[in-house]
């Protein structure tokens, strides 16, 4: 793939500050009073979060289609365009001028008909195509503002008349107009096109050819034993005569050991075998030919079940009777893949031009020619073929010969693997030869094709023994025609056989035949090797087997110092050795003839291919490195060129079939990769898949350790430095490892060699292409790939990879375009299959603030994991249902250990519902913080963050995270395996509740002491789920103005041995729980509190109460009852979300899902109905996660539902009018959509908002100050005339009826007293008095909380004993206030006896300050 000239400037466009991005129109948003709140964050499952912007709405992303997007230096990201459905973007180029060059394989982009190439001009907002496009796809790009150089896998421009030669060809910008190249194209698909810096080459790669005619040969003598001719006597069957043929240098495969079969065959005798055709011993006919039934089409399958190095198929025509196949194709197996077949266009001359055949293959009919080979494409795996015959001459179609060609010759170390199809005959060959020496054995390995095995040898040696006694094993391969082979040895991955401890290294020795210029040379190959290994072990001119001075030897044993450990084994393995020839058929000439010992003479000109790069130069001259003469327009790439460069002759030391995919200009270097290995003219040095050219000194440069083990897909440099990334994890020698597919080579360093680039980037051997921004003092290495992550940034400075640099991404990245050089704020482009984006990457979350009014976004800096699975069943079903504006914050309680008796564990007969509907994914892989609380730990401010989450430095479910230093760290010494729903801190003690395990074996929740990081979690008496089902917590909230009381809501069967059905409350002063009545038999989601005194605890979700499905109840703390409003009927659904306004019992929200139709809906409570306040608003697929009231620093217009100084948060998966957002205000008569988030799958969820400030209250309307005053000094004469009077009254009427007065139920016999009023008639008078002047305690503070009991326990009870004033006490009953005066009483409330003077009545007050008289038996 082209990657464009690396240009400078680009820089600022990413390193803007983006973790501090405004949103471009965040003034129009409302104004939310952040400085109330103090630090304020969101979470829930998202990769990337965005404010609101009414002026560019968020996109949508299909991605079926390829997406072009562009990111400004502002940070801020825009969706441009995306071409048709399937369609792909594969390169981008940016002109100085800014305009956009686009290529790929696409008919349309944005709605504009381009034929795979187009362009876009930001200044218009257009895209264009150029001319017509062309005909195929467009890999590669290079545009320096006049020319765009467009190269591919294509024929020409659409339309387009003149000299194309294929997949190459140049766009004038001025005149719009498409030409050829002088040297007419190239005869392979071109992926690399780049302009060196001073315009005067193009260097090209890619998988094609090229011919030069500027070598010659002086007396050279070639040797041959074979005759070579193009008839065929019926004397030559049977001596092993060699026909010359396409694929003569070509070795067969025995068919004899494969699986195969065929159909339909005739039924006449002789010929109902295809094993005939494999050897046929004789003339065609009986017993040598098979033939399909008369007028049928048929197919013949064989199937090896291991890897195949197959390059070819050969087919001999039957002539029996006039029969003979006619037309065919070839289908590979596993893949399924109709093959292209390359053949000599004239089959009597295996010189002639190629042609190819794909769908409709022709076989000739002439009895001169006994066969023709068809030559497969590179690179083709398989383990079988299945050849189809669909066309015949005559009556019926059948063969005389059909073998499998293999890429060369080959030699299996397991002897059986050798066999030869035919030994005499027509298509004879001779089997190649294997001998050992030592113990070896025979061991079945795991092959790179899913489902297959080989057979390979082990030799066995011991630690301490030295070369000369190690085992040895000899290779002969048979060599069918003289020519240049490379020779690979094969060596089985490590990983997949699990014995990398026990490999090693070996010494492999070729020795030619004595005619071969090349002398024996010695190879190290360390054998510790992840994945199958191939490693070039010679490279030179080779005679055929049997003739004089021909054949080769490859000997393999110990290297030295293999085996260095004694009482260790180690271990050799031997799989097969490939001879790939340079030529298919042997040629060295194109006009030379080979003949025996022939002498050619020292005028012939011989040729040189050349593989995968070539050099054009610019304007007419000489090129870059001088050395080139301008190409002629008579001349065609793709027949014959004249005068290579040194760049064109590096590639003649590439094999056939390489593949060059990048190419890199820098410091008067240029840099290749791709697949490959280059082989010096001697044989000895090679430069796996990358290799360099120095215009200094002239010479090829060759990679460190050998080059890289595995594909290269991109190369950048930077600052003398070399990054590459690849399907690679070590280095082709095997001492560099874990380069988890990119790495870095310091080319101006001397001796140096590759390493990795940091940790490794989490796109891993996925990344396509790499880019390089850079201005001077900071450098950003981009790489751009699949994995979903889409883009990641490497700071060479740091060694560190960070994936929330540029924003948040979410897909399959193919192409990155840099800004124009020279433009420090230019925009870049990113393309591919993009499921989401968004400006500010946030996977861990997000804080908000404001500056100047407009809301920011801040994130939280850390990177989560993609996940495979989840780790439990607790995981398996996450619940992200937080509900409340209240963390708890108060000083730290000491914990007693637990008292326990048997653990409630029974569902109620009745079934019940533990689930809620859920914006949360069950099966999102992503990860996702889904709760957060702040701690202040001295100066420094932390949250605890939860969910469902690996971070990218192993922090699992639940971590504390540094505001200051953005470092997410572990809780350690508590585990939790499954997802954190909700967190609370009390003081330095935090609460955590889930859908999860601990390591003790608890469920749903922990308790943790920050301060000194130890898990408390057994002093809580622990929680138990209904049968066969873990205990959930879903929510959990202090109770207002009771700092040691805690509710815990979910859905669970037991706290301790108390029977707790779901909802709970903790009291953190007496350490016990207690239950709420039967408690609600089901789910519960969210709860929040309402009314004076938190009088009412506010409760959502799917249970039963009394065997009647309700959706929503409150709790009476006053009556100790459960209630409801309205009907049960008037909630649709399941309930998910709920929030009182402030604490008004006549203002509640409500929101769900319908059970009716799953439809999302969001009621209020006005004081005697619900109303329905969505209206459709929110659109089918909605979820509601939070509901939470937040105050504004700006009023809202009045309305009658909200006041004007607060909104209604609604966080989760919204869809508003066709928009999706993640969070949105209301205001009671109009949304505002707020934040935007993203996640793997489009839209993100927000499931919680929360904030570190404890004690925020949205306070109601008060009269002034002012007015009070006036008021009070109106009535205060009055008043005190009344006071005696009153009192009089109230003495006299309780005297009346006392006797009468209901006597609370009481446990305990001993603790009944009669009831009686005060006798004191001052002490009635000065409880009047404090009432009426200060009902509401506004004259005194609420008490001190932490010295204030509880809830009321569940055990046990202690007998009232006589108190002291001002001594602290707890209500044991629920009172109600009958007469002014009076003070109603909660059980379980604290207060502080003020009087007790009186044994039956004592004069108290409670934690808001409000004092009246209250029975003393009713208090402890």
């Amino acid at each position: 793939m082209s990657r464009p000239p690396l240009l400078p400037h680009a820089l600022l466009t990413f390193l803007l500050p983006l973790t501090s991005l405004a949103a471009s129109s965040s003034s129009s948003l409302p104004k939310i009073d952040f400085s109330s709140l103090g630090s304020a964050s969101v979470v829930g499952s998202f990769g990337g979060v965005s404010l609101y912007d009414p002026s560019s709405p968020a996109p949508s992303y299909d991605s079926s289609t390829s997406t072009l997007i562009s990111r400004a230096s502002d940070g801020s990201i825009s969706k441009v365009g995306a071409t048709d459905q399937g369609g792909s973007i594969n390169v981008l180029c940016q002109a100085p001028s800014g305009q956009l060059f686009i290529g790929g394989n696409f008919t349309s982009i944005a709605g504009v008909a381009a034929s795979h190439v187009a362009s876009y001009s930001a200044n218009t907002s257009t895209f264009a195509s150029l001319g017509s496009g062309v005909d195929g796809p467009v890999l590669a790009l290079a545009c320096n503002g006049t020319s765009v150089y467009v190269g591919g896998n294509f024929t020409k421009p659409v339309g387009a008349t003149g000299s194309y030669g294929g997949n190459v060809a140049v766009w004038d910008v001025s005149s719009s107009a498409w030409s050829a190249f002088p040297f007419s194209g190239l005869d392979g698909a071109v992926e690399s096109i780049v302009e060196t810096a001073d315009g005067k080459s193009l260097f090209f790669g890619g998988s094609f050819s090229t011919l030069f005619l500027n070598s010659t040969v002086t007396n050279s003598t070639i040797i041959s034993n074979s005759t070579t001719r193009t008839t065929l006597n019926a004397s030559d069957i049977g001596n092993g005569t060699i026909y010359a043929s396409l694929g003569s240098s070509l070795t067969p495969i025995s068919l004899n050991g494969s699986d195969f079969w065929a159909s339909p065959t005739t039924y006449t005798s002789g010929f109902g075998r295809p094993q005939y055709v494999f050897c046929p011993k004789a003339e065609d006919g009986p017993g040598s030919s098979w033939l399909l039934v008369d007028g049928q089409s048929g197919y013949f399958i064989s199937r090896f079940y291991r890897p195949l190095s197959a390059k070819g198929i050969r087919l001999g025509n039957t002539f029996w009777r006039n029969r003979g196949t006619q037309n065919f194709s070839l289908t590979s197996i596993p893949d399924n893949t109709v093959l292209e077949l390359s053949y000599a266009s004239d089959p009597s001359d295996p010189t002639s031009a190629l042609a190819t055949c794909q769908e409709n293959c022709v076989l000739a009919h002439n009895e001169s020619i006994p066969y023709q080979d068809f030559i497969f494409p590179d690179s083709v795996s398989m383990t079988g073929f299945q050849l189809n015959i669909f066309g015949h001459y005559g009556a019926g179609a059948g063969l005389h010969l059909l073998q499998l060609l293999s890429d060369g010759a080959y030699d299996y170390a397991v002897a059986d693997n050798n066999l030869s199809p035919c030994t005499s005959g027509l298509g004879a060959s001779t089997q190649s030869e294997v001998s050992t020496n030592g113990n070896w054995t025979t061991t079945s390995v795991v092959s790179d094709i899913p489902g297959t095995t080989q057979s390979v040898l082990y030799g066995s040696v011991a630690g301490g023994t030295s070369v000369a006694d190690a085992p040895t094993i000899t290779w002969n391969p048979t060599i069918t025609q003289e020519g240049v082979y490379t020779i690979v040895l094969v060596t089985p991955g490590c990983q997949q056989q699990d014995d990398c401890a026990t490999r090693t290294s070996v010494s492999l020795t070729v020795t030619p035949g004595s005619a071969s210029p090349s002398a024996a040379s010695t190879t190290t190959v360390n054998q510790i090797t992840e994945s199958t290994l191939s490693s070039t072990i010679f490279s030179g001119m080779l005679y055929a087997t049997g003739s004089s001075g021909g054949g080769v030897t490859v000997e393999m044993t110990l290297a030295s110092g293999g085996a260095p450990n004694a009482g260790s084994t180690y271990y050799l393995v031997a799989d097969y050795i490939s001879l790939v020839a340079a030529s298919t058929n042997g040629t060295i000439s194109s006009n030379s003839t080979i003949t025996t010992n022939s002498t050619l003479n020292s005028t012939s000109t011989s040729t040189s291919t050349g593989y995968g790069i070539f050099e054009f130069a610019l304007g007419g001259g000489t090129g870059t490195f001088g050395d080139a003469i301008a190409a002629s327009e008579t001349l065609n790439a793709t027949s014959q060129l004249q005068n290579a460069t040194s760049i064109d002759q590096l590639a003649f030391r590439l094999p056939s079939g390489a593949n060059v995919t990048s190419i890199v200009s820098a410091d008067s270097q240029v840099f290749f990769g791709g697949k490959f290995v280059y082989t010096s003219a001697t044989g000895n040095i090679t430069s796996a898949n990358v290799v360099s050219y120095s215009g200094t000194t002239k010479a090829v440069v060759v990679a460190p350790n050998g080059g890289l083990a595995g594909t290269v897909t991109s190369l950048v440099a930077s600052g003398g430095v070399l990054y590459a990334a690849g399907a690679f994890v070590a280095t082709t020698d095997g001492t560099v490892t874990g380069l988890a597919g990119s790495a870095q080579w310091a080319y101006n360093t001397t001796g140096s060699s590759w390493t990795a680039m940091g940790a490794g980037s989490s796109l891993g051997q996925s990344i396509v292409q790499l880019g390089v921004i850079d201005m001077g003092v900071n450098t950003s290495i981009v790489a751009v790939g699949g994995s979903g992550v889409g883009v990641e940034f490497y700071d060479p400075g740091t060694a560190s990879w960070n994936t929330t640099e540029g924003g948040f991404f979410v897909g399959n990245l193919t192409a990155f375009g840099e800004g124009a050089a020279g433009n420090e704020t230019a925009t870049v482009y990113l393309a591919g299959n993009v499921v989401a984006a968004s400006s500010t990457s946030a996977p861990g979350g997000a804080s908000l603030s404001s500056s100047s009014g407009n809301p920011m976004l801040t994130s939280f800096g850390f990177s989560l994991e993609q996940q495979t699975a989840t780790t439990s069943n607790a995981s398996a079903a996450k619940r992200s249902l937080i509900a409340g504006p209240h963390p708890i914050r108060n000083s730290a309680r000491s914990l007693v250990k637990e008292v326990m008796g048997s653990v409630w564990a029974r569902a109620p007969s009745q079934a019940i519902t533990t689930t809620l509907p859920s914006a949360i994914s069950t099966d999102d892989t992503e990860g996702e913080v889904l709760t957060g609380a702040y701690w202040k730990n001295g100066s420094t401010t932390f949250m605890l963050l939860g969910g469902n989450f690996v971070s990218t430095n192993g922090v699992s479910n639940l971590g504390l995270y540094n505001t200051n230093t953005k470092q997410l760290s572990a809780v350690t010494g508590e585990t939790i395996d499954g997802t954190v729903n909700t967190i609370a801190v009390n003081g330095d003690v935090a609460w955590i509740g889930g859908n999860f395990s601990t390591a003790s074996g608890r469920q749903g929740l922990a308790t943790y002491a920050l301060n000194n990081m130890t898990s408390l979690d057994d002093n809580v008496p622990a929680l138990a789920g209904y049968t066969a089902a873990n205990a959930t917590v879903n929510v959990m909230v202090q109770r207002p103005g009771y700092s040691n009381t805690v509710v815990f809501a979910g859905a669970f069967a037991a706290a301790g041995s108390l029977h707790c059905l779901s909802i709970c409350s903790w009291d953190a002063k007496t350490q016990e729980w207690s239950a709420f009545s039967t408690g609600l038999q089901g789910a519960v989601g969210a709860i929040n509190f309402a009314g004076s005194n938190s009088q009412y605890l506010l409760a959502a979700g799917d249970f039963l109460i009394n065997s009647t499905t309700y959706y929503f109840a409150q709790w009476n703390y006053n009556n100790q009852t459960w209630s409801t409003l309205g009907a049960p009927t008037d909630i649709p659904g399941p309930a998910t979300a709920v929030s009182a306004d402030g604490t008004n019992v006549d203002k509640i929200f409500l929101a769900g899902t319908s059970s009716t139709n799953n439809s999302p809906y969001l009621i209020y409570w006005n004081g005697s109905t619900w109303a329905d306040i969505n209206n459709g608003t929110l659109e089918a697929g909605s979820g509601v996660q939070q509901l939470v009231f937040v105050p504004l620093s700006s009023d809202h217009s009045s309305n009658s539902m909200i006041e004007t100084d607060r909104m209604l948060m609604v966080s989760g998966d919204l869809t508003l009018n066709s928009t999706s957002v993640s969070t949105a205000l209301f205001d009671g008569t109009t949304w505002y959509p707020y934040l935007i988030a993203s996640s793997s799958t489009g839209a993100g969820v927000i499931s919680q908002f929360f904030y570190s400030v404890t004690d925020f209250t949205l306070s109601g309307k008060h009269l002034s100050v002012g007015i009070v005053i006036l008021i009070s000094i109106a009535i205060a004469l009055g008043v005190v005339f009344l006071l005696v009077l009153i009192g009089l009254l109230i003495a006299l009427a309780r005297r009346q009826e006392e006797s009468a007065y209901p006597v609370q139920p009481r446990q305990d016999a001993d603790d009944v007293h009669v009831l009686h009023r005060p006798t004191s008639l001052l002490t009635a008078v000065g409880a009047a008095t404090a009432v009426m002047l200060d009902s509401k305690g506004e004259k005194n503070q609420p008490l001190d909380h932490d010295s204030i009991a509880g809830p009321a326990s569940v055990y046990g009870t202690s007998e009232a004993e006589p108190f002291e004033e001002n001594a602290r006490a707890t209500a044991r009953y629920s009172f109600q206030a009958e007469h002014v005066g009076e003070l109603s009483l909660s059980a379980g409330e604290d207060l502080v006896i003020l009087e007790a003077s009186d044994e039956n009545w004592y004069l108290v007050a409670n934690a808001q300050g409000q004092r009246g008289l209250a029975p003393a038996s009713y208090v402890r």
